[in-house]
């Protein structure tokens, strides 16, 4: 399932995200909103409570440009920063 449209859905719960990416399970992704800053930049926190910003999620995994200037999505060294990220392991 892609990632829905920001105008639409413009906050994800972080359950919702890991099951639309399809990537590691919960403990790592939060590890990751802790020490990637792209991933980090994504993060909306209401109390106690995290959310995902979908524009910029959707601009992390390379689906969106940004707004001041294109993005290939990558980090520098050509993979994305979804790429990065190990498949969940079911």
């Amino acid at each position: 399932m892609p990632l829905p449209d920001p105008v639409e859905r413009p906050l994800l719960r972080v359950s919702e995200a890991i099951d639309l990416l399809g990537v590691i399970g919960r403990s790592a992704f939060y590890e990751s909103l802790k020490h990637d800053e792209k991933l980090a930049n994504c993060a909306v926190h209401v109390g106690r409570r995290t959310f995902l910003s979908t524009a910029r999620l959707r601009e992390w995994v390379g689906l969106d440009t940004h707004t001041n200037g294109a993005s290939d999505g990558a980090n520098g060294d050509g993979i994305s920063a979804h790429d990065e990220l190990a498949p969940r392991r079911e």
